[in-house]
């Protein structure tokens, strides 16, 4: 093999060495992905129509004690036996007492 061909076998090795490296580490950081946060940002848009329905300052701002609080009582709503604890199945097909999540604040 010639001094050329070894440079440029050398050079190609290196490349896919490169591309293999960086295509796993790739999976690896896909895989290492918590599920939650896929969930999280489905979530999303219903809980901005939440937000109308926050108390809000004078300046239209929820804090973040006052957010809390709100999600605190839904909970508690939702775990009509205050065991710490939702069935969301049970939860899912009760009975809501108020406007769904597609009227909410309108």
């Amino acid at each position: 093999m010639s001094k050329r061909n070894r440079v440029l076998f050398t050079l190609l090795a290196a490349v896919a060495l490169v591309a293999a490296g960086f295509t796993l580490r790739t999976a690896v950081a896909r895989d290492r992905t918590p599920v939650h946060q896929d969930n999280l940002t489905l979530g999303e848009s219903q809980v901005r129509q939440l937000l109308p329905l926050m108390p809000a300052d004078k300046y239209g701002d929820v804090s973040k004690e006052d957010f809390m609080s709100f999600m605190a009582a839904e909970y508690s709503r939702l775990d009509p036996t205050h065991e710490g604890e939702i069935n969301v199945a049970d939860a899912l097909s009760a009975e809501t007492h108020g406007p769904a999540f597609s009227s909410a604040g309108k």
